[in-house]
């Protein structure tokens, strides 16, 4: 079936913002690290390059359309897992930094901020996430495009 346009768009936009959280993040995967070592537990710091690998990965998937619905519904919930987590950290830890972009500091906002952009990001999956229609099953470029990615954001950490 044919993706609404605004299913798309907001698609796009949701995946480029991943794409570019992934990547910033990849570009210092240690300072990223060292954030999630903050919430209090040493092992956070190995989970931070599968935080990455997931949000490059669904990233380009939105992007490319690739099985909107279920990605979009992943993306939502990835999307309140990290922000509940976030809350964690404000609440309990006096973590103002979520590291959302990695150690870019142009990109860090205040706490509230974070979480108004993180419920506007799941607003942007809602469209894809509702949508009747599934575009076809994932192409052999589409898991091209993934593997590589998912190479470069593996370098860069």
């Amino acid at each position: 079936m044919v993706l609404q346009i605004r299913t798309r768009i907001c698609s796009s936009i949701l995946g480029l913002v991943f794409l570019t959280s992934g990547f910033l993040k990849a570009w210092d995967a240690g300072s990223f690290a060292d954030i999630l070592i903050q919430y209090g537990a040493a092992w956070l710091g190995a989970v931070a390059p599968v935080i990455i690998l997931v949000e490059v990965v669904l990233g380009f998937l939105l992007v490319v359309l690739s099985r909107p619905r279920w990605t979009a519904r992943v993306g939502i919930a990835f999307l309140i897992v990290v922000t509940l987590g976030y809350a964690y950290g404000v609440l309990f830890r006096g973590i103002t930094d979520c590291g959302c972009f990695g150690s870019w500091h142009a990109l860090t906002s205040r706490p509230w901020l974070t979480f108004v952009r993180n419920g506007v990001l799941v607003a942007l999956a809602l469209p894809a996430a509702l949508c009747k229609g599934e575009s076809s099953s994932p192409r052999v470029a589409h898991w091209v495009g993934v593997t590589l990615l998912a190479a470069i954001a593996c370098f860069l950490c």
